[in-house]
C-alpha cells in the first residue's frame, strides 16, 4: 500500500474514533464521568455503601477537571488535523505531525480514564466491580441496537 493511502486510512480510522470520543465528551458516553454511583437504582444494583459513594463523589471531583481538559486537548488537534488536510498548502509532513498529535491527546485521555478506572475498582469489591462491568456493557449493547 502506498504512503498516501496509508495515510488516508489512519486519517479515517483517527476520525472515526475521535467522534466516539467527542461523543463522549458531549455526555453520551456515561459510563465512567456520570455520578452513576448517585442513582439510587444503579447503586442498589451493586450495593454500594454510603462510604463507597463518598469516595466516588471525592475521586469525580479529583479527576473532573482533568478530563475536561484532556477531552478539550483531543478535540483540539482534531481540528488542528482537520485544518492541516484541508489547507490550500498542503503539506503531508504537516499532517503527519497533526495526526502524532492527535494520537497522543487521545492517549493522555485514554490513560487518564484508566488511572480513573483503576481507582474506582479499587474503591469496589470485585463482585461490585464486576456487576458494574456487565451492567455498562448491557447499556452498550442496548444503545447500539437503537
Amino acid at each position: 500500500m502506498n504512503r498516501k493511502k496509508a495515510l488516508l486510512m489512519a486519517l479515517v480510522i483517527t476520525f472515526g474514533l475521535l467522534s466516539a470520543l467527542s461523543g463522549w465528551a458531549g455526555g453520551s458516553r456515561a459510563d465512567l464521568l456520570r455520578k452513576w454511583w448517585r442513582n439510587d437504582r444503579f447503586a442498589a444494583r451493586l450495593a454500594l455503601t454510603a462510604d463507597q459513594k463518598q469516595r466516588l463523589d471525592e475521586l469525580f471531583a479529583e479527576h473532573r477537571l482533568e478530563f475536561i481538559e484532556l477531552r478539550t486537548e483531543v478535540e483540539k488537534s482534531a481540528v488542528r488535523l482537520e485544518q492541516s488536510m484541508e489547507s490550500k498548502a498542503f503539506s503531508e509532513s504537516q499532517a503527519r505531525e497533526r495526526l502524532a498529535e492527535s494520537q497522543r491527546a487521545k492517549e493522555r485521555l485514554n490513560n487518564a480514564r484508566m488511572e480513573y478506572l483503576l481507582e474506582v475498582r479499587g474503591i469496589l469489591s470485585r463482585e461490585q466491580f464486576m456487576k458494574l462491568k456487565k451492567i455498562t456493557e448491557e447499556r452498550r449493547q442496548r444503545r447500539q441496537k437503537k
